[in-house]
């Protein structure tokens, strides 16, 4: 009797053993699966991440854009103004050559007129 139900408890064991590696199994799957979501988790967060980042150097370029456009339409300005100053300096020179040209041809005329008398 003591060696039937030996032969009992090892095909007892052999069951527990194999249901023990079946739960064993079963939770290295659950693991697996629960890694495998952790993953994707991660693969969201980065691909979101990284779609902000994208937003965000959208935004900051257009910024730079804006900036550069007025930082070119201030220069163009300044250009503007430093040229109509020139112009102005320039149309002024012309204007007192144009006066001393007269006055010289006066004094010449006026010397002319004294040797003539």
């Amino acid at each position: 009797m003591g060696a039937k139900s030996g032969g009992r408890g090892q095909m007892g064991a052999k069951s527990g053993g194999r249901e023990e590696e079946e739960v064993m199994v079963g939770k290295l799957w659950v693991v697996q699966k629960i890694e495998e979501v952790e993953q994707e988790e991660e693969e969201v967060v980065a691909d979101k991440e990284e779609e902000l980042m994208d937003g965000d150097d959208i935004k900051k370029s257009i910024e730079d854009e804006h900036r550069q456009g007025l930082l070119v339409e201030q220069e163009d300005l300044k250009q503007k103004q430093e040229k109509e100053h020139q112009d102005k300096l320039d149309e002024e020179a012309l204007q007192q050559a144009r006066e001393e040209d007269l006055m010289f041809e006066r004094m010449d005329l006026e010397r002319e007129r004294e040797e003539q008398q």
